[in-house]
């Protein structure tokens, strides 16, 4: 078992003095967690509520950490794909993985607050197709020396991308799951770590997707021993 710390705010400062002072409390918080020997930092990423608002960009925040950890992994539960340009969460979270030496864990997810969907434009149908579409556009942009991709929102040739990620071939990917068995699998066949929310399932719903998961993984061949869930 490994342990971490989640950061997911659930109220808004009354001014900016208030809110820089969030911040400089959440970074005080990680350099005692790392001298404790915690193994990570997760940040969320919601917009536009009290409900994780401070958490709106991430890389920023995991730069700043970085800037003030050496061994604590740097993970991001969830970064929201869909709402994103997938070649500028590339470049982002490439340079995140740089400035920390390789202690990046991309978590991601298609987001499940229909809030924050709609104020970005986004078709709530057209959800789940951007999550796979963007994630490929991102693996891509880390793997190849030119993106070379056709699909229904973006269309690359032999586009270069920079900077590479530290991690090679590239960070550590979890897929964030919560409600279709469909997406278990999904992240199984990948080879993908899993992160889930246990207080939203009933514990035999979970234990079958969990199961589900792994028999995936296993099917697709990939190693059981790097299994993280």
């Amino acid at each position: 078992m490994h342990w971490g710390l989640f950061y997911l705010p659930t109220s808004l400062p009354e001014n900016p003095e208030e809110g820089a002072a969030g911040y400089r409390t959440l970074l005080g918080q990680v350099r005692y967690a790392e001298e404790l020997g915690v193994d990570a930092v997760w940040l969320a990423e919601h917009h536009f509520q009290a409900f994780g608002g401070m958490c709106a960009s991430p890389p920023v925040i995991g730069a700043a950490i970085a800037e003030q950890t050496t061994a604590v992994r740097i993970g991001t539960a969830v970064a929201l794909l869909p709402y994103q340009n997938p070649i500028r969460v590339a470049e982002d979270y490439a340079t995140l993985d740089l400035l920390s030496n390789g202690r990046l864990d991309f978590g991601v997810g298609h987001g499940f607050v229909k809030w924050e969907t709609l104020n970005f434009g986004i078709s709530p149908e057209e959800v789940r197709e951007r999550f796979r579409e963007h994630l490929e556009v991102v693996l891509k942009a880390w793997t190849q020396p030119g993106v070379r991709h056709n699909g229904r929102f973006y269309d690359y040739s032999n586009l270069a991308v920079w900077p590479r990620p530290f991690q090679q071939p590239h960070p550590p990917v979890w897929i964030g799951a919560t409600t279709t068995i469909e997406s278990f699998e999904f992240s199984g066949r990948q080879g993908y770590h899993m992160m889930v929310i246990p207080f939203l399932h009933d514990v035999e719903d979970l234990r079958g997707k969990i199961e589900a998961y792994l028999a995936a993984r296993k099917a697709a061949g990939h190693d059981p021993s790097t299994t993280r869930v």
